[in-house]
C-alpha cells in the first residue's frame, strides 16, 4: 500500500471516529430526535379507542388539516374534507404515563420497511 493511501486511510478513520452514524444530537442518554413531543394521526380519533391521544389534545397541542366548528371550537375528527392526513402534535407532558426525561439506550436492531413498486413489503425474520 502506498504512503498516500495509508495517509488517506488514517484521515478517514479519524473522521469516522468523530462523526457518529446517527445525528449528532443522539447519544447513549439524550432525548429522541423529536424532543419533547409526539405526532399522531387523528382522522377518526375516538376517546374510547385512543384515550391517551384524546386526552393529550388540549391547550398546547397543534392540530393540522382538521375541520372544526368556529362557534363551539369543537374538532370533527371524522371529517376528511381537507385531507385524511390530519395530525396532532403535542408535548410529551400531555401523556399521563410518559417517562420524563425521554431517554434510553440505543436499540440493538433497526428494521427499515420499504415497499417495492407493487406495494409489497419484504418478509422480516
Amino acid at each position: 500500500m502506498s504512503a498516500r493511501r495509508r495517509q488517506d486511510r488514517r484521515v478517514e478513520k479519524k473522521l469516522k471516529a468523530r462523526r457518529p452514524f446517527f445525528p449528532p444530537s443522539i447519544s447513549n442518554r439524550t432525548p429522541p430526535p423529536t424532543p419533547g413531543g409526539c405526532y399522531a394521526k387523528c382522522i377518526g380519533l375516538k376517546s374510547a379507542q385512543e384515550p391517551e391521544i384524546w386526552k393529550a389534545i388540549r391547550f398546547g397541542a397543534v392540530l393540522e388539516n382538521v375541520v372544526f366548528d368556529e362557534n363551539s371550537r369543537c374538532v370533527d375528527f371524522d371529517s376528511n374534507a381537507v385531507t385524511e392526513n390530519t395530525r396532532a402534535s403535542y408535548p410529551i407532558e400531555h401523556i399521563d404515563n410518559a417517562r420524563i426525561p425521554c431517554v434510553g439506550p440505543h436499540p440493538r436492531n433497526l428494521v427499515l420497511l420499504c415497499c417495492d413498486a407493487f406495494g409489497v413489503l419484504p418478509p422480516v425474520r
